[in-house]
């Protein structure tokens, strides 16, 4: 966190890519009189709704109203530009065969589990929750794919919050980054615990 602060010194216009987390960062822009420029880039609504920015960028017009419905703020100055993440929507599609042969899909129903970071793994209630999910899903004979929270990527936190049994689990059964929409198009169900990923399942229609 504080190499981001230390970087911000660096420039005149800082883009922050996300509305969640950004309050603190846009308001030490601000004390500095730097232009603040917050892209509304996640398939979500978990938002801050106390940022200065100077521009604020959503992906669409729904984004925007929910944006100024949560902040109670009636005049921001806003763009409506699409969002990147949605070209993925048309691409890297496999076909159902090529994706059951690719993750040796055995069984006729597949569930996708979408597991929270590994931070969660400290926890005794969220791994007993999360080792009965998997068991359940195992016990129906379903094909188990995981999408791995992004936190997984992180290094640091991967190795500072290691747990053995639900690490071997999760990895052996883990998607490519590139298979997202594929897991969900070609999923019977999809199981989360208090995650936003149920907007991109809705918007696959799924």
């Amino acid at each position: 966190r504080w190499e981001i602060y230390y970087q911000i010194l660096k420039f005149d216009i800082i883009i922050i890519s996300s509305l969640h987390g950004a309050e603190n960062f846009a308001k030490f822009c601000k004390k500095l009189n730097k232009k603040v420029i917050v892209i509304d880039s996640f398939f979500n609504q978990d938002y801050n709704t106390d940022i200065p920015a100077d521009l604020f960028i959503f992906k669409g017009n729904y984004a925007l109203k929910t944006y100024l419905n949560l902040s109670k703020k009636n005049n921001i100055k806003a763009k409506i530009c699409g969002c990147i993440q949605s070209i993925y929507f048309e691409k890297n599609i496999l076909s159902i065969t090529k994706f059951k042969k690719k993750y040796n899909l055995k069984h006729k129903k597949t569930c996708i589990l979408f597991p929270h970071g590994p931070q969660y793994n400290i926890k005794k209630f969220y791994r007993d929750t999360l080792l009965k999910i998997i068991k359940i899903i195992k016990k129906n004979k379903f094909n188990l794919l995981v999408n791995l929270h992004p936190t997984y990527f992180n290094i640091k936190k991967k190795n500072l919050y290691k747990n053995y049994q639900l690490d071997r689990i999760l990895y052996k059964h883990k998607i490519q980054l590139g298979d997202f929409n594929n897991s969900i198009i070609f999923s019977n169900i999809s199981v989360a615990i208090a995650s936003n990923v149920f907007q991109q399942v809705n918007i696959l229609d799924r």
